[in-house]
């Protein structure tokens, strides 16, 4: 009995455990993870796990833990995969893809991976070989968006047919309370519909920002290769280069622009679209889109604000076919790179900066940041090289050898077997160098001369010949030192000169108070060389006091102090000419009046 007794127990307790541990999860199916707000997101892993995301479920996050391919039955055959719909919650694709969505509904609205969504946030999905038909409001991630929906870094590639309101990522862009969002999403899907017909969005009420297409548009009526009509939103920093085609209202980039909307540095391709007008947006040829200068200087017409190719954008002429594309968001095979700003700078050398986003198709077996004196340098030119790397992340490079005072231009870098994936450029000038070129004059030698960064510390010295000594350095006709070795900080350059003179017998001392009514100064006179001199100044009264002894030479500007005491001594070894300062103790009232204006 008593084991009886325990083994039920033990069953009872189980079971209780059991139905507990399965009441903690909100997700739909056997998902791990919870899904609701502060908690782990949903976790998809297969068809059966994505298509469970229904009912009760709409309104939890979820997160795509690899790709998944719908290419499978029931999801392939008949009328295909029934759209999620109303998606209220969090999608994240962490970066991975939905492939083979297929859906046969010619008869039905609000088609696409999700039907409507309301207020939702999907992000970092790529749907690749959708093919959908449908009637109105049909896209290839969602048939509509609309409460504030954000949709950013997703893409979808294929085929989208329907009647109204059909877009390569969208149907209908469209306002019930608040807009929605899509930035940085792009379409290569070829689209076909009669009305509103878009080869990213059908119709746009929302913000489309940081997108593009390239997919054929084919339609009647507001057909753009971008969006077919544009009724309540902007559409900023975006292009299209898809061959467009319809009857009434057909524009490059937008088809109709229902009211004065803002459509900013936008652009269409005027010769792959096989349009030459747009309702907005400012149309440009092949070889000017496939150009960075069209996307990043404000002198190009339709460009007031540059797009950012550091974080945003890239083009390498190669992927999209040499036109811009999403970094992190456009497949790529070769890894993606982050420029950042430089510091460190000198005369000759400086700090980069680089992150590698995305390692691509393999690990780069080499990263670093490559300069030059024009824009965009590769790995042809001067380059810091780091070796392999092993993840992503930041990454730091010494350059040196620069051109001092010249602007430069520096790219970081990675490279896999697939090639060579380079950040946007940033620019930086180099401090410049002077040259200081010290000379002698008569009666002695000088050294000194080179070239020194900007800022530095110069010292140049002057050593007087036997029979001579120094007397001062000029700079043209400017006394600027009176000491043989001069030392100052080097902000341009500079030619000085090294004044000597003969040693003599005898020579004149000559010295004089300023202003003569202050003082008289005691002491001129014929001294011998070698001779011990004392220049006294005497003060006219106590309400005054001497400022300093200064030495200047006839023809010569400038002068240098040579003490600050009443009674200066020296030996007589030249021809000297001082001046002894004085000044009142109180300043006159009309000097202190200017002083303080």
């Amino acid at each position: 009995m008593k084991k009886f007794l325990f083994l039920v127990l033990t069953t009872m307790l189980f079971l209780t455990l059991t139905g507990a541990a399965m009441a903690l999860s909100s997700c739909p199916g056997d998902m791990t993870g919870e899904g609701t707000p502060g908690d782990p997101p949903c976790q998809v892993t297969t068809p059966e796990q994505l298509n469970s995301i229904r009912g009760g479920f709409l309104g939890l996050s979820y997160k795509l833990m690899n790709d998944i391919d719908l290419d499978v039955g029931p999801y392939n055959v008949g009328e295909g995969w029934e759209p999620i719909s109303t998606f209220t919650g969090n999608f994240d694709g962490d970066g991975h893809t939905i492939s083979g969505l297929f859906i046969n509904r010619p008869g039905a609205d609000l088609l696409g991976l999700f039907g409507a969504t309301e207020g939702a946030t999907i992000k970092n999905l790529g749907l690749t070989n959708v093919a959908i038909t449908g009637q109105n409001l049909v896209g290839g991630l969602a048939g509509s968006s609309s409460d504030g929906v954000t949709l950013s870094n997703c893409y979808s590639t294929g085929t989208v047919s329907g009647n109204n309101g059909v877009g390569g990522l969208v149907g209908g862009n469209i306002v019930a309370v608040t807009p929605g969002t899509i930035t940085s999403s792009y379409s290569t899907a070829a689209i076909n519909g009669n009305e509103s017909v878009g080869g990213l969005v059908g119709m746009n009420s929302g913000a489309v920002t940081n997108s593009y297409a390239t997919g054929n548009v084919t339609g009647t009526d507001e057909v753009g290769g971008l969006v077919g009509l544009n009724s309540a939103g902007p559409v900023i920093s975006s292009y299209s280069t898809g061959t467009v085609t319809g009857t009434t209202n057909v524009g490059g980039l937008v088809g109709l622009l229902a009211a004065a909307l803002t459509v900013t540095d936008s652009f269409w391709d005027t010769q792959t679209s096989g349009q030459t007008s747009s309702a907005a947006g400012t149309g440009k040829t092949t070889a000017q889109m496939k150009s960075i200068v069209t996307f990043t200087n404000t002198g190009t017409e339709g460009l007031d604000d540059p797009w950012d190719f550091n974080a945003t954008w890239t083009m390498d002429g190669d992927t999209n076919s040499g036109y811009p594309y999403l970094r992190g968001v456009t497949p790529t095979d070769f890894p993606l790179v982050t420029t950042q700003a430089v510091d460190d700078i000198t005369h000759n050398s400086a700090t980069g900066y680089g992150s590698i986003t995305y390692m691509g198709a393999s690990n780069p077996e080499e990263h670093g940041v490559c300069w030059a004196t024009t824009e965009n340098p590769t790995t042809d030119d001067d380059c810091a090289g780091l070796g392999a790397a092993t993840s992503t992340g930041a990454f730091t490079a010494s350059l040196t050898g620069l051109i001092s005072g010249t602007t430069h231009y520096v790219r970081a870098y990675a490279t896999n077997t697939a090639g060579t994936g380079y950040g946007g450029n940033q620019q930086f000038t180099t401090d410049p160098t002077y040259i200081v070129t010290p000379t002698a004059g008569t009666g002695g030698t000088v050294s000194g001369s080179g070239t020194y960064a900007h800022g530095s510390t110069v010292t140049v010295s002057a050593t007087p010949d036997h029979g001579y000594v120094f007397v001062n350095w000029t700079e043209g006709s400017t006394v600027v030192s009176c000491d043989a070795q001069y030392s100052f900080r080097v902000t341009g350059n500079r030619t000085l000169r090294a004044n000597f003179s003969p040693v003599r017998s005898q020579y004149t001392i000559a010295g004089a108070a300023k202003p003569a009514s202050y003082g008289t100064v005691n002491g001129s006179g014929p001294y011998n060389h070698g001779a011990n001199v004392t220049m006294t100044v005497l003060l006219s009264n106590q309400g005054v006091f001497l400022t300093n002894w200064i030495e200047t030479w006839p023809g010569l500007a400038g002068y240098c102090v040579v003490s600050t005491d009443e009674q200066f001594a020296f030996t007589a070894t030249r021809k000297r000419n001082l001046t002894a300062n004085v000044r009142p103790k109180v300043l006159p009232m009309a000097l202190m009046l200017i002083l303080d204006e």
